[in-house]
């Protein structure tokens, strides 16, 4: 059976024209943080001169100088203090200069080592807790491999090793050296370089995605300076894009998954702060998060943000390939410059794609099938002479059919879809099924929308998240120059059992 959801679909946006997005928001992405955020509400702050990058250097201004701010979220930004070292020229990684602690004397205290090929763990929480934690990063390391491609190899044949140290008693660890006094201060945890900090988590699934988030972040920096890393959103994103992950019936762990309920995410909340922004009218621009500095990371959305849109770009069908290829980059001005000449063809394409997917987040979205169809199965030079095939297993497909404002339509349509096949297939007509509604419209009743070709401040988006529902017949004044865009109604988490197409009939009345 499909599940209701109530979330509000015609959120108004705010719109900016993508020009601004590569002659502004591109010279403004800077150097990355790691503070991996609860779905708790902190102050937003502002201080531009955190980090200036440019470039050809890095000036960073020493955090420890800037007021102490302790937001409630569980990681602080990336540690930018500590300049890495450079790689030789050999292009072997850098020497291992972790220190080597006496387990013995630790354990004496309650304090722990577990150990795997890619992880040692120092922590002082139950054994029945920690014992899995280093085996969930030699599960995850063949993944960050494939997508970043492998590290440089060790000079001495090594495998590559971090060290985390999970702390339940913080005091403990300072107290036996392992806490750095010149550690910025963090609330739930922090890297640098090959080892990072995180505090004990209330929930088993956000203590492993903490944990996965900091690793994330260890093995995308240690082949590069500081100076060289992506931009901060693509740092943060791609830490909370791997780290999201689920535990299937063999016990075998998945990653890069979309959360699908609350329970099997305890403490993520990453969905409903997205939410939360939207209807308070915070909905982020794909400009603004481009622009993210590490400053805006005290704040617990733009890691959801970050995220959301990671993930959007890494599952969507026209660009997945093109965004997995930004993996592979050795430097910071090669990121930005590859993801210029990638996307820029597709702004305004983009800006839309975002704009409906952010707007209508939640758990379970299916990029795949809900991504706009912007190809119209074939060029209409007559609109009266129309039949277009509506596909239910699909989000907002073009109709190929442009539309005058002030003149009338009418619309026909006719055919029969499957909505479900539990308990029993779920057949609707273009009027729709009376016993579900989504949007406050009949489950599979045909809807309309336009996408405006002049877009005013409300988003190029607006207009299909404002459709109109049509049925088997309707007739309706079109109030803008636009192209139609047509759906089957359905819940954006709910297309994969769909199946069937409407067929519509698209004419002008003459006056």
């Amino acid at each position: 059976m499909k599940h209701q959801n109530h979330h509000t679909y015609g959120m108004s946006l705010v719109h900016r024209t993508w020009s601004r997005i590569w002659c502004l928001g591109l010279l403004w992405i800077i150097l990355s943080g790691c503070n991996e955020p609860k779905p708790a509400k902190t102050e937003r702050k502002t201080d531009r001169e955190l980090e200036t990058i440019s470039t050809n250097q890095t000036e960073i201004v020493n955090e420890e100088t800037q007021p102490e701010v302790i937001p409630e979220i569980p990681v602080d930004p990336v540690s930018p203090e500590i300049e890495s070292k450079p790689i030789p020229a050999t292009n072997y990684r850098r020497p291992d200069t972790r220190p080597v602690r006496d387990a013995r004397r630790l354990a004496a205290v309650g304090i722990h080592k577990y150990e795997s090929q890619h992880l040692l763990l120092y922590t002082d929480i139950a054994p029945e807790f920690a014992k899995e934690l280093p085996d969930l990063i030699d599960a995850i390391y063949p993944e960050w491999e494939r997508y970043f491609s492998p590290l440089p190899p060790d000079r001495d044949g090594k495998p590559f090793q971090m060290t985390g140290f999970l702390m339940k008693d913080r005091d403990l660890f300072r107290q036996m050296g392992l806490l750095p006094d010149d550690l910025p201060k963090f609330l739930n945890g922090r890297h640098r370089d090959r080892e990072f900090w995180m505090n004990e988590q209330e929930f088993d699934y956000y203590r492993r995605h903490l944990l996965l988030h900091e690793a994330t972040h260890c093995f995308m920096s240690v082949r590069r300076n500081n100076n060289l890393l992506p931009p901060v959103w693509y740092m943060e994103g791609m830490a909370e894009f791997f780290a999201t992950h689920i535990r299937n019936p063999d016990g075998d762990f998945v990653f890069r998954v979309m959360p699908t309920n609350n329970d099997d995410f305890a403490g993520l909340g990453r969905i409903s702060l997205i939410q939360q922004a939207v209807e308070m009218g915070g909905f982020q621009q794909l400009q603004n998060i481009l622009n993210l500095t590490p400053n805006d990371f005290l704040n617990n959305e733009a890691y959801a943000w970050s995220w959301a849109l990671c993930y959007w770009l890494d599952t969507h069908p026209e660009y997945s390939t093109r965004f997995r290829e930004l993996g592979k980059t050795k430097s910071r001005p090669e990121f930005l410059d590859q993801f210029e000449k990638s996307f820029q063809a597709d702004a305004e394409q983009m800006t839309v794609g975002w704009g409906l997917f952010a707007s209508e987040l939640t758990e379970g979205y299916d990029v795949i099938r809900a991504a706009i169809t912007m190809t119209p199965p074939e060029l209409i030079a007559d609109a009266s002479l129309a039949s277009i095939p509506v596909r239910a297993d699909r989000g907002w497909q073009s109709s190929g059919v442009e539309v005058t404002r002030g003149t009338v339509y009418e619309v026909l349509a006719s055919g029969r879809v499957t909505l479900a096949n539990e308990p029993k297939p779920w057949v609707s007509e273009p009027g729709g099924i009376t016993f579900d509604y989504v949007a406050k419209q009949p489950l599979g009743r045909l809807m309309l929308a336009f996408q405006d070709e002049s877009p005013g401040l409300q988003g190029p988006a607006d207009g299909l998240l404002k459709p109109i529902p049509i049925g088997l017949r309707a007739t309706f004044t079109a109030p803008v120059d636009g192209r139609i865009f047509l759906r089957i109604n359905d819940r954006p988490d709910s297309l994969a059992d769909n199946s069937g197409r409407y067929s519509v009939t698209i004419r002008a009345i003459p006056e």
